[in-house]
């Protein structure tokens, strides 16, 4: 992907990131938010069901090498958003939930934030009497698919679950999960 821009950008020529646009419309998705943080422009994305959101992986590992921060604190920060590099728009998929290997965990929810995630790295390290019978059959499934090494890998670093905390005013209706799994609700 790298390669790919550094010849788009030697084909278009020299690019501002002030020229930079993000499509309204992407792959079984569209653009929900445009914004600006420290200077730099930033667009928000969403799928449409049963689409799930993948993090651009050269933004994503990009962020993890350049800011020294773990795949979770790069995935609270990246997930759903597009960026400007060289003046190009890099911006995340959308993908079947099966060619994606993960299910998209959002990282806010209406009314609530993420703020702790649970990564598959980490459920390899579980013993199988430990795992649930979903982590059993999706390990099991992404043993016997046909994939390269380094989309094991990035598959291994995206989140399989999240601890959610609502906005002040509301209260999250708590699944068999605990706060792992909910939605936030207006109090009564």
């Amino acid at each position: 992907m790298r390669t790919l821009l550094v010849i788009l950008v030697a084909l278009l020529g020299t690019v501002t990131c002030q020229e930079c646009s993000f499509p309204e419309i992407i792959f079984g998705g569209f653009r929900y938010m445009e914004g600006e943080h420290d200077g730099e422009k930033y667009a928000s994305y969403m799928c449409f069901p049963p689409f799930v959101m993948t993090p651009n992986k050269e933004a994503f590992m990009g962020h993890m090498a350049a800011n020294s921060v773990s795949a979770k604190e790069a995935y609270m920060d990246m997930a759903y958003i597009a960026i400007c590099f060289e003046g190009m728009a890099i911006v995340p998929e959308c993908k079947e939930p099966q060619k994606a290997g993960h299910c998209g965990i959002p990282n806010w929810i209406e009314h609530g934030k993420a703020v702790e995630f649970s990564m598959k790295e980490e459920k390899q390290y579980m013993g199988k009497a430990d795992m649930t019978m979903a982590d059993l059959m999706n390990s099991e499934r992404i043993e016997s698919e046909e994939i390269d090494e380094d989309e094991k890998n990035w598959r291994a670093i995206m989140p399989n679950g999240a601890r959610y905390e609502c906005d002040e005013d509301y209260m999250m209706h708590e699944t068999v999960h605990k706060d792992w799994a909910g939605v936030a609700r207006w109090l009564l």
